[in-house]
C-alpha cells in the first residue's frame, strides 16, 4: 500500500473516531504509529468554564493492527464507511461497558484494541448499522 493511501485511511478513521462522543468543544485527536500497530486517541471536553485550562476531559485510545488497517484500506469507500460506523459503535459500547461516565472526573478514560470483526468487509456497501 502506498504511504499516501495509508495516511489517508488512518485520517479517515481519526475523523470517524473524533465524532464518537459529544463534546462541548472540538475533540482533540492524535495518532501514534508504532510500526506493527497504530493508536488513535481522542479526548473530548465534558465540562468547560471560562478558564479552558480547567476543562474536564474524557479520553479513549484505540489500537489498530497493520493487518486491520490493510483490510480497511482494501475495500471501497462505501464499505469503509460501514467499518467506520462499526469502529465508532464499538468504541461507544466499550466506553459504556467500562463504567466510564463523562460526569465523573478522572473516571472516563479507556484503552481498547480494535476488534477484528469490525474489519470483516460487508457483502455489500448497503449494510445498515
Amino acid at each position: 500500500m502506498r504511504t499516501t493511501d495509508y495516511d489517508q485511511r488512518v485520517e479517515e478513521l481519526q475523523l470517524a473516531i473524533s465524532s464518537a462522543f459529544e463534546s462541548r468543544k472540538t475533540p482533540a485527536v492524535s495518532v501514534l504509529d508504532e510500526e506493527a500497530s497504530v493508536v488513535i486517541n481522542v479526548s473530548w471536553v465534558t465540562e468547560s468554564g471560562r478558564d479552558t485550562t480547567l476543562d474536564s476531559r474524557c479520553s479513549a485510545s484505540v489500537r489498530f493492527t497493520t493487518a486491520q488497517l490493510e483490510r480497511y484500506s482494501s475495500v471501497d469507500i462505501g464499505r469503509r464507511k460501514i467499518i467506520q460506523g462499526r469502529v465508532v459503535e464499538g468504541l461507544r459500547q466499550a466506553f459504556a461497558q467500562s463504567g466510564g461516565t463523562q460526569s465523573a472526573p478522572g473516571a472516563c478514560s479507556l484503552e481498547l484494541r480494535a476488534d477484528d470483526a469490525w474489519f470483516v468487509p460487508p457483502e455489500t456497501s448497503t449494510e445498515v448499522l
